[in-house]
């Protein structure tokens, strides 16, 4: 048509940031048939596994008791936002490693977080606070914040990224406008 001029824009924006992984992230996903291994984790807080260990040793040397005892505390830190992946589903938990090693991964299970479930870490039991998790063939405590240095490894939960699109159509035409015919 003569003077009609139809312009089609369309133009994509999207955002990007890691949110709380949640129970209904994860049906999504199922109910499309893509893998939770297939997607990148990562943990909202630093995460330190610590256990304590102690000896005492008694010797007799030249007529005198010997004692010595040894403590020995093991470490091990997960930063925060450190990726990891799914290694093993489970109907309310997800098991997640953050390192190669075999042995190495966390349980994180689900948790009700106001309207939301979400994957928060797990433990074996909890008595005050204090997780016990079996971590690289060896039984460590993740502890709630005690010390202004500590973090708050029991409140650690998954996050994942998520992208937002927004997608925008424009539609434009000019008219010239219409002018009286002379009528005779």
């Amino acid at each position: 048509m003569k003077g009609i001029l139809l312009i089609l824009v369309g133009s994509l924006f999207f955002s990007s940031c890691k949110v709380m992984f949640t129970q209904e992230m994860r049906e999504e996903l199922e109910e499309q048939n893509i893998k939770l291994s297939a997607i990148q984790f990562y943990v909202s807080k630093k995460i330190v596994l610590q256990r304590i260990e102690t000896t005492t040793t008694v010797s007799n040397d030249s007529a005198v008791v010997d004692q010595t005892r040894e403590t020995v505390i093991e470490q091990i830190i997960i930063k925060k936002k450190a990726p990891g992946i799914c290694v093993n589903t489970f109907a309310k938990e997800l098991e997640i490693k953050f390192e190669e090693r075999d042995s190495c991964s966390l349980k994180f299970v689900q948790t009700e977080y106001g309207d939301k479930i979400i994957y928060r870490i797990g433990a074996q039991k909890w008595v005050n606070d204090v997780g016990s998790v079996p971590y690289d063939g060896k039984e460590f405590h993740i502890r709630p914040k005690s010390f202004f240095w500590q973090p708050e490894s029991n409140k650690a939960t998954l996050k994942i990224k998520r992208k937002y699109y927004n997608k925008f159509k424009i539609s434009r035409r000019k008219v010239k406008g219409l002018k009286v015919q002379n009528a005779k």
